[in-house]
């Protein structure tokens, strides 16, 4: 069901990109294009942070034409690149959810509850405590002040319940605890479809659909009650675990349909799954660019796009998830692979080395603008810190890991 790109070459580079990213997953719900989804969630959170902090501007093509002249934006595509945060939410709820899918399809053995925590526990803590002291060393060093009760609160993935928190030492932390939150409500949710004996099947899509709609009226409800708070605080609200578990049931109903219909997932039909979901998250990243003025104060699409913008993006997951020749062309290759091997620590480290390289260009003179000098330095430090984090911290921690259920 699952393919993994032959390499004929056994010492290649991609041979050996595509057994450390396995590491990371497991064997069994394992393929090399998801890996490279990982990359490209993270460089499009990078490129959002490097254009945000160097300063938003009209970016376009222009095309003369007799007459006139054809000018075609194309920032949003850097603007609207924060949904590769939404992008890792999917991805997970995917991965995670497969080997429950197979436990309710009779096809997989029970999953353990105590060994999947663990696993969880080993590919997200190490790199996000070791960042969590070095970011606070160099908050006390640089202020002379650090709040004890705040870098609790981040130990123990609760800095989202307090506003003044939850960007407090790193401006991504603020999905850490929705994902966590994920990881704690899975093995909740399978139980709750497995309670339903030979309807676990109808019991686990009804499940997602309700997920899913209720994170719509979360968005709804809550919106009425904020609305008149400051941007700031409507977004922390509504960007609440509630407010995004749609995300993660997508990840979790297309698990499902992996594991059933596998029959149905063939080279053909993964292109068309990877070209519908890209073309979809594209268009969406338009239509929010185009209603960007009026979305935060209660556009249809702050309720019913984020589900939208995840549908595609399950599209997306599950097409690579197949491996077809497009997918594997796209997400599958050596670049790919690598980025995606270290994603989640480039995650992790790219926002605080773009605010390190805007007050090193402070202090030495650099004006104007700084996109470019933001994108010569960052990139590559950012790719280096990441590389760095993954096989000092995260990788020993994965060689660690058990093989079981």
């Amino acid at each position: 069901m699952t393919q993994v790109p032959t390499v004929p070459d056994s010492n290649s580079a991609q041979h050996y990109l595509v057994r450390e990213a396995a590491l990371a997953s497991r064997a069994d719900q394992f393929s090399a294009g998801l890996t490279g989804i990982r990359a490209l969630a993270a460089l499009m959170v990078l490129a959002h942070h490097i254009f945000a902090l160097a300063g938003p501007r009209l970016l376009a093509f222009h095309i003369p034409l007799p007459g006139h002249d054809v000018q075609i934006t194309w920032h949003w595509l850097i603007t609207c690149s924060w949904m590769g945060a939404n992008l890792f939410f999917v991805l997970s709820g995917f991965l995670l959810a497969i080997p429950y899918a197979k436990q309710i399809e009779g096809i997989g053995p029970p999953v353990a509850t105590g060994a999947y925590l663990l696993r969880r526990i080993r590919r997200v803590v190490p790199a996000y405590w070791v960042q969590i002291v070095i970011l606070a060393v160099v908050l006390y060093f640089a202020s002379g002040m650090l709040s004890l009760a705040m870098l609790a609160s981040h130990f123990v993935f609760l800095h989202t319940l307090r506003v003044d928190y939850a960007s407090a030492l790193n401006g991504v932390y603020w999905t850490l605890p929705v994902e966590f939150g994920y990881y704690l409500l899975l093995p909740l949710f399978a139980a709750l479809a497995l309670s339903a004996g030979r309807h676990a099947r109808s019991a686990w899509l009804a499940l997602c659909v309700a997920l899913i709609a209720g994170a719509i009226a979360y968005r709804t409800l809550m919106f009425g009650v904020v609305a008149q708070e400051p941007i700031g605080m409507r977004v922390f609200i509504l960007m609440q675990l509630p407010g995004l578990i749609d995300h993660f049931a997508i990840g979790m109903l297309l698990a499902w349909v992996y594991v059933r219909h596998p029959g149905h997932l063939s080279n053909r039909a993964s292109n068309m799954l990877v070209l519908v979901g890209l073309g979809g998250i594209v268009a969406m990243m338009a239509l929010l660019d185009h209603e960007f003025e009026t979305y935060w104060e209660g556009h249809i699409l702050l309720f019913v796009g984020y589900s939208i913008t995840a549908i595609f993006m399950g599209l997306l997951v599950l097409g690579t998830a197949a491996a077809g020749r497009l997918s594997r062309a796209l997400f599958a290759n050596s670049a790919m692979l690598y980025v995606g091997l270290i994603s989640y620590s480039l995650y992790l480290w790219h926002l605080p080395i773009i605010h390190w390289t805007m007050r090193a260009l402070d202090r030495f003179g650099v004006t104007g603008d700084r996109l470019w000098w933001l994108v010569a330095i960052t990139v590559p430090a950012s790719l280096l810190v990441a590389s760095a984090s993954y096989f000092l911290v995260e990788r020993p921690f994965l060689r660690r890991r058990k093989s079981v259920n």
